[in-house]
C-alpha cells in the first residue's frame, strides 16, 4: 500500500502543522477555546507557509508566482483543504495572501541588508507579521472573544518573533555562506539579534518551559526525525547548521 503523501516540497511541513497545537495552548492561557475549524486552519497554515518558504528560497520561485498559485490553489487543495476557497471566507483568504506577500517582501528586503540593526528589526517585523497567518484566519466566534485581540494576538506575535530569531541565530552563518543574506554573522550579529529579539525569545522560552509545550516540542522533533529518515538529509536541513553555529559563535566571541 502506497504511503500517503504528507508534503509537497518540504519534509518539515508535517511537523510545522503541529504549531497549531502551540497556538491552541496559547489561546487556552487566555481563556479561549479553539474550535475545530480554526484548529484545522492553523494546522494547514503552519504546513503551507513552510512549503511556500522553501518553494521561494530553495526552488527560486518568485513571490509573485507563489501568490498567483495560491489564488488558484489547485496544487495545494489535497494537502491543505481548510484554506481552500470553499472553506475560508473570501476576506480571510485575501488577508492570508496579503500576509504571505508581506512576509516575502520583508524577507527580500532583509536579504539585501548589510546593517545588523536594520536586519534584526526586519526580522522582528517578519515575526510579528507571521503571527497573523494564524490569528487572522480564526472563525468569527473566536475572533469575537474579548481576550482574542487584546491578549492572544500579542502573545502569538511574541511567540513567532521568538521562533524567527532562534532561526536566524542558528541559520545565520549558513544563509550568509549561501548568499541568502549579506549580514556577516559575527559576534556583533548574534548580540544584536539577542538584544532586538529578547522579548520574543524570552516569551517563546517561557512557553516552552510549560510541560504541555515541552510535549509539543518533542512531538514536533519526533515527526521531523521520522520524515527525515524516510526522505533523507536535505539541503535546507538546520541539523547540518548546528556545528557551524557553535564554531563561529564561540570563535567570534573570543576575538
Amino acid at each position: 500500500m502506497a504511503q500517503e503523501k504528507e508534503f509537497l516540497w518540504d519534509d518539515r511541513a508535517p511537523s510545522f502543522r503541529l504549531l497549531a497545537d502551540g497556538a491552541k495552548l496559547v489561546a487556552k492561557r487566555y481563556g479561549i477555546e479553539t474550535d475545530e475549524t480554526t484548529y484545522h486552519r492553523w494546522s494547514d497554515a503552519g504546513g503551507l507557509i513552510r512549503e511556500l518558504d522553501t518553494l521561494h528560497d530553495d526552488f527560486g520561485v518568485s513571490a509573485e508566482e507563489i501568490i498567483e498559485r495560491l489564488q488558484g490553489y489547485e496544487e495545494f487543495r489535497d494537502l491543505y483543504p481548510h484554506l481552500a476557497p470553499e472553506n475560508l471566507e473570501p476576506e480571510k483568504r485575501d488577508m492570508l495572501f496579503g500576509i504571505a506577500r508581506n512576509i516575502f517582501h520583508i524577507g527580500a528586503r532583509a536579504a539585501l541588508m548589510t546593517d545588523k540593526q536594520e536586519f534584526a528589526e526586519a526580522r522582528l517585523e517578519e515575526g510579528e507579521v507571521t503571527a497573523h497567518l494564524a490569528t487572522d484566519i480564526a472563525t468569527d466566534e473566536m475572533l469575537a472573544h474579548p481576550n482574542y485581540e487584546s491578549q492572544f494576538v500579542p502573545a502569538m506575535e511574541n511567540f513567532t518573533v521568538g521562533g524567527v530569531f532562534f532561526d536566524s541565530l542558528l541559520d545565520g552563518f549558513i544563509d550568509y555562506r549561501r548568499g541568502k543574506t549579506m549580514v556577516k554573522p559575527d559576534w556583533e550579529y548574534y548580540n544584536t539579534l539577542r538584544n532586538v529579539g529578547r522579548t520574543g525569545m524570552r516569551s517563546a522560552l517561557g512557553l516552552m518551559a510549560h510541560p504541555a509545550f515541552s510535549v509539543l516540542i518533542l512531538n514536533m522533533a519526533q515527526k521531523r526525525i521520522r520524515t527525515r529518515f524516510q526522505n533523507g538529509m536535505t539541503s535546507y536541513s538546520s541539523i547540518q547548521n548546528v556545528p557551524d553555529f557553535f564554531r563561529h559563535n564561540i570563535r567570534h566571541k573570543n576575538e
